[in-house]
């Protein structure tokens, strides 16, 4: 619903950033997963991988092994599938978590990188 309403305020301007190598997931789950959202983002995704932080519930829940989340075979695998699927999507990777087509690169993340002023 989020991304339809966005797409209603926005059109043709629709960026999505998913986290991946949550608590349940699969390769197969992330690799449908994704291949709903591209047919609803337009042309910019961000991919980052869930990192458990110390002091959160969700460290906790995973450490009590209340929750599980895959292991590093299984996230490597995850970003190896999403390379794959947004590549042949037509997405262009120009940094670790962000793939862009049709000239979509952000501006943000290209300024915050190279350590420029930004608003926002």
């Amino acid at each position: 619903q989020a991304l339809a309403e966005a797409r209603r305020l926005c059109p043709g301007r629709v960026s999505v950033d998913v986290i991946f190598g949550r608590p349940g997931q699969s390769v197969l789950s992330w690799e449908s997963e994704l291949g709903r959202l591209l047919a609803l983002c337009d042309d910019h995704v961000s991919l980052y991988q869930l990192t458990l932080e110390r002091g959160t519930a969700l460290f906790s829940q995973v450490r009590r092994g209340e929750l599980s989340v895959p292991g590093e075979d299984d996230t490597a695998r995850m970003y190896e599938v999403a390379r794959g699927l947004l590549g042949h999507a037509g997405f262009r990777q120009y940094e670790v978590s962000n793939f862009a087509r049709n000239g979509a690169i952000s501006v943000h993340n290209q300024g915050y990188w190279r350590a420029r002023q930004y608003i926002g």
